[in-house]
């Protein structure tokens, strides 16, 4: 869940609303003149951002490398197209996958 704040609010409520992102896994964004400025977020999703080997589980790493692999086995018979449609294909499943994870 993600709140949006002027500029002015976070001055006036910044304690308040570091402890929402804190404890309440509640993600701020900063607005100044309507338009986005800053984001204020959790030290683990800092963290995750900071380091993209973070971002995925160990098994959801060897998941992606049997994937590659598998691709990297089909593609030699394959035309430039279709392994970039083979990839495209794949690429999405892993990423909804990944989606409907964060939604549970």
């Amino acid at each position: 869940m993600s709140q949006t704040v002027t500029l002015k609010e976070v001055r006036e409520q910044l304690s308040e609303l570091v402890a929402r992102v804190a404890y309440g896994n509640q993600k701020v964004v900063i607005t100044k003149f309507g338009k986005p400025l800053a984001a204020i977020v959790n030290y683990d999703d800092y963290e995750k951002l900071m380091n993209p080997a973070s971002r995925f589980t160990e098994e959801e790493w060897e998941k992606g490398f049997e994937l590659i692999t598998k691709i990297q086995d089909t593609q030699k018979n394959l035309s430039d197209e279709e392994a970039d449609k083979l990839i495209e294909r794949e690429i999405k499943a892993v990423r909804e996958t990944k989606h409907a994870k964060s939604r549970s």
